[in-house]
């Protein structure tokens, strides 16, 4: 508090708004915000404002430079950097906090490495040493250097949160939708998981081999990254293999499990008047839905990384207008989850977990805003695994010629978590544990790279015991109606629609798997033993 008073010794009260700023009122929370800037102008300090999502950082800086103009003569220039979107980037690690704080104060922040001996050890994650006394003392430790941080940080740093500040946002509600794979979507995931490669169409081969004889067929591909792979085969099996002999619109959604949820949610929401924004980390999976919307015709938006300014803006607008008749917004959750007011919405869908659970509450924050006035529904989806494998399965198939296997674990714990489950329940909880800790308490937080959220997932996947503890039942269309419905009477509804709609089958049987996809637990070890160049062992 010391140094809080110290740095900004320079004290101008703020009593309105400037009256340039014609944008709207500012809220009182915003006015703070006003006067803590211009506190750093005064004092010849830097800072940073650090609110939550949605608070409007935007138009307090727009203030601070309207009040500048009008009470200071300050009239710029004023550097403003910003990508399309306003796309604000976490910073999530310690050298890159100190970069930023050298950028800010270098007099103050000059020395890198006893920067990083002061604050990197309290949070590396260290394994617990099992003596009481001495995980206690760690801990105590780490919070006296935490709080040692926050005292640095004070009097630069500005950050409010939304349950702080703002009192009439309407309740957003989240439910996270656990999707049964599809037959073939199964198939492909366990021959991915467990080889580290993936099965090549033997009519492609052959059209190779065709035109060039010398060429030698596969029956599968070795893969670089397996993680991307599962990810994909768990979004939709056209992300594997886009060019199945069947594409007609109804194999788009009989194929993926969640797509063949999602339709029916779509439906019954378009019905009903509500409005969706739905979130993927795949672009590829953004051009397949896509082609469902047309089939369906409902009316849609896109925002990826290729859309150009002018069409974010008018995409925007339209969707936005009062009366529009644009139904869903398609966007990727990095290109378009960040900066947007998307507030006409009033359900969100996060197709796919981000690794960095920050890009999907920013996502989120898009429709569920100052100025939101319906509650906000948020659907994550997330597709799970059948116990029995389609080894298994392809084992009884050429056994007995059916698989009867399916209806011997029929009900409750029939489903293992995918990838997807690790990515939200490890890698995003991890994020969150540290956020909890550091981020909201201490104003930054902390971000793995790429390649070290790849190498995570490929731990995370070799420790079958701890990738296979969590069993997962998926709920029955009834439960998936109460779960989206805002109201009895939508669930009335949702149930009659259920009934009286001609809905598209889904595709669970086995049999319905294309032959070159399947594999038996014989295929699996013998391309494992190949692999490996070890002997063959059982599964």
């Amino acid at each position: 508090m010391v140094l809080q008073s110290q740095a900004h010794a320079v004290n101008e009260k703020v009593t309105r708004q400037p009256s340039m700023l014609r944008c709207g009122i500012l809220r009182d929370y915003q006015l703070v915000g006003l006067q803590w800037m211009l506190s750093l102008y005064n004092n010849k300090l830097n800072g940073i404002l650090a609110d939550e999502m949605g608070l409007g950082k935007t138009v307090q800086v727009m203030a601070l430079i309207a009040y500048l103009m009008e009470f200071k003569g300050n009239f710029g220039p004023h550097l403003i950097i910003v990508p399309n979107a306003v796309l604000v980037n976490w910073k999530n690690d310690l050298k890159e906090l100190w970069s930023l704080l050298n950028l800010l104060l270098p007099e103050v922040f000059d020395n890198r490495k006893a920067f990083h001996d002061w604050f990197s050890k309290p949070f590396q994650k260290d394994v617990p040493s099992h003596d009481a006394e001495d995980d206690w003392l760690e801990t105590e430790k780490k919070v006296i250097i935490i709080h040692r941080l926050h005292q640095i940080l004070e009097p630069f740093m500005l950050r409010r949160r939304v349950e702080d500040v703002e009192g009439s946002l309407p309740r957003k509600v989240s439910i996270v939708l656990r999707c049964k794979m599809s037959a073939i979507q199964g198939a492909i995931y366990d021959w991915v998981k467990s080889t580290n490669t993936i099965r090549v169409d033997p009519e492609d081969e052959l059209r190779r081999v065709q035109k060039n004889p010398n060429y030698t067929a596969k029956t599968y591909k070795v893969l670089n990254n397996r993680c991307m792979e599962l990810r994909k085969a768990c979004n939709h099996p056209l992300l594997n293999y886009p060019y199945f002999d069947d594409l007609s619109k109804d194999f788009i959604v009989r194929s993926c499990g969640k797509l063949w949820i999602l339709d029916r949610i779509l439906i019954k929401l378009h019905r009903t008047g509500h409005r969706v924004l739905l979130f993927s980390t795949m672009t590829k999976l953004l051009d397949i839905l896509e082609e469902y919307l047309q089939w369906r015709r409902l009316v849609y938006r896109r925002i990826d990384g290729t859309t150009s300014l002018e069409d974010r803006e008018l995409a925007i607008v339209d969707f936005n207008s009062p009366g529009s008749d644009c139904f869903i917004f398609l966007l990727s959750i990095r290109a378009a989850g960040r900066g947007l007011n998307l507030q006409s919405a009033d359900t969100v869908v996060i197709y796919d977990p981000d690794p960095n659970p920050k890009n999907e509450e920013q996502a989120v924050a898009r429709a569920h805003i100052i100025g939101q006035k319906r509650e906000v529904k948020v659907i994550y989806m997330e597709a799970v695994v059948d116990k029995i494998s389609s080894h298994q399965k392809e084992d009884e198939f050429r056994t007995v010629g059916t698989v009867d296997l399916e209806d011997d674990l029929a009900g409750k714990d029939r489903y293992m978590g995918s990838i997807e489950s690790l990515i939200r329940n490890n890698i995003q909880q991890y994020k969150i544990d540290m956020a909890d800790e550091v981020i909201n308490a201490g104003r930054f937080d902390q971000r793995t790279t790429h390649e070290e959220r790849r190498v995570t997932l490929e731990t995370l996947l070799h420790d079958e015991e701890r990738y296979q503890e969590t069993l997962h039942d998926v709920p029955s269309l009834q439960e998936v109606n109460r779960m989206i419905a805002r109201s009895e009477e939508e669930v009335e509804l949702f149930d009659q629609m259920d009934e009286d709609l001609d809905w598209i089958e889904e595709m669970t049987r086995y049999d319905q798997v294309p032959e070159w996809i399947r594999a038996s637990s014989r295929e699996v070890n013998a391309t494992i033993a190949k692999l490996s160049k070890k002997p063959s062992k059982k599964l």
